[in-house]
């Protein structure tokens, strides 16, 4: 039997050795399927935990101010919470083929999704950003990105500066791929985001928070998802409660207001009486 086997192989060399580099090939790349996913998924958790990368984000059309902020932070399972800013916003940048295009300008948060830093040097100034690595590059340092007058009224009160320099090129943990997103702005499409300081907002409230969760095991375990699992549920009842709050503040706030506008209405109303009146005696 061995020695049919030999001769087999010697009579048809060049068949032996295509079969073998086929089973080669396929143990090869079975091999390569069984480890991509472990090491896809250590590469992940390993530039997430280094960004700090949130766990959880609470969004909340009206906002969050500064107690609801802390309320959260005092969440079971959460490590840290940061609240932050955002817009999108039209532009015209130094690489705007259209003359202007939509971007998303967001702040810059200290702990979590902390960016990283390419080239340049962190914003010091409210007037001054980071850009995305993805539309910007070296060459760009010290060019200036210009909010359109054609945005609305409201997109333009909520940034205290209109001009801003680019300090620096980063890459953010939140965006892990080349799109950036969908916006009701010029194309549709946005562009690029740029990071700027907290203060560039001028805003009474946190339009979104990034919370940071006491987790177990690595992204996409058991044992992580169970751990964001147990904070969200408090996380949530926290943020629905704050939603509540803010808006029976604002009900309140505009019945305040609206009191005090008719009784400085009505004082007016009756000094006209008044004046009329005793013009009416005079004569």
């Amino acid at each position: 039997m061995r020695k049919n086997v030999i001769r087999e192989i010697l009579s048809s060399p060049g068949r032996f050795l295509a079969i073998l580099l086929i089973v080669a090939l396929g143990v090869g790349f079975y091999s390569g399927l069984c480890i991509c996913q472990e090491t896809m998924v250590s590469s992940m958790d390993r530039y997430w935990n280094q960004q700090n990368l949130y766990d959880i984000r609470l969004i909340s059309t009206l906002g969050f101010d500064e107690d609801e902020l802390q309320n959260i932070q005092r969440q079971s399972g959460v490590n840290a919470a940061e609240g932050g800013y955002a817009a999108d916003v039209l532009v015209s940048t130094p690489n705007a083929a259209d003359g202007e295009e939509a971007v998303h300008i967001q702040s810059i948060t200290d702990q979590i999704n902390v960016p990283e830093l390419l080239q340049g040097s962190l914003p010091g100034a409210a007037d001054e950003c980071l850009a995305d690595d993805a539309a910007f590059d070296e060459s760009d340092i010290g060019s200036k990105i210009t909010v359109s007058s054609d945005n609305t009224k409201d997109t333009l009160d909520l940034l205290k500066e209109k001009t801003f320099t680019i300090t620096g090129i980063c890459r953010s943990p939140l965006y892990m791929n080349a799109e950036r997103g969908n916006t009701d702005l010029g194309s549709g499409r946005l562009s690029a985001y740029i990071l700027v300081p907290q203060e560039t907002f001028d805003s009474d409230y946190y339009h979104e928070i990034y919370v940071d969760c006491a987790t177990d095991g690595k992204i996409y375990s058991t044992a992580y998802k169970k751990s964001v699992s147990t904070a969200k549920k408090a996380l949530k009842k926290a943020a629905l409660s704050a939603a509540d709050t803010r808006y029976q503040k604002i009900i309140d706030d505009a019945r305040s207001e609206a009191k005090v506008k008719i009784e400085d209405e009505i004082a007016v109303r009756k000094k006209e009486v008044l004046e009329e009146k005793l013009k009416q005696l005079k004569q």
